[in-house]
């Protein structure tokens, strides 16, 4: 059990550092200051100019600013989820696999989702549980239904997240943070001015 645990949050360390070290090549720390700074500029500037033309320049190089800034930043989260979906793809389901296998007699129900809607039922596919349309008579109140092996989970998602995925993606979340966070030693991309 302990085994399991410690797999899937070394899995989770693994992936948000690679996520982190990765996001920090395509959008480094200066970026986001370089960004507000050339951002505040242009906006002084359209504030104080008369002329159309001008003012429409102005916005259109803030029109690129922006998208520069926003392309180069869904191209780090892009980057740095690559890791990740390695992980998921290939080495973590033999971790999750085998705990689910180890559930106890009487809790191994299956992975099933039972749907009211296509939309669930596609959004319940995509995630990899195996789908069957119910009617939402049979179901009461509720339009889907999650069936899966019990270890006693007691996260909050449970049972779209066992405790072991949970801990997975509580890892990969903190060790991102603590990598996004950490003080990078790299010379600014700026060049150094002279006094």
């Amino acid at each position: 059990m302990l085994l399991h645990y410690g797999a899937a949050i070394g899995l989770g360390v693994a992936a948000g550092a690679a996520f982190a070290w990765l996001w920090l090549l395509v959008v480094p720390h200066d970026i986001h200051r370089r960004f507000w700074s050339a951002m505040s500029g242009l906006t002084r500037e359209m504030l104080v100019v008369d002329e159309g033309g001008q003012f429409l320049r102005l916005y259109r190089r803030l029109g690129g600013l922006l998208a520069r800034y926003v392309g180069r930043n869904l191209g780090g989260t892009l980057l740095g989820c690559l890791p990740m979906i390695v992980l998921l793809l290939t080495v973590a389901p033999l971790v999750f696999e085998s705990w689910e296998a180890r559930a106890p007699e009487g809790a191994s129900l299956g992975r099933t989702a039972y749907c009211a809607s296509p939309g669930w039922c596609a959004a319940f596919s995509s995630l990899g549980f195996d789908v069957v349309e119910s009617a939402g008579a049979k179901l009461g109140d509720a339009p889907y239904v999650v069936v899966r092996p019990s270890h006693g989970d007691v996260n909050p998602l449970w049972p779209f997240l066992s405790d072991i995925e949970a801990a997975f993606f509580l890892s990969f979340i903190l060790s991102t943070i603590v990598g996004l966070l950490w003080p990078s030693h790299k010379p600014s991309l700026k060049p150094a001015t002279t006094p």
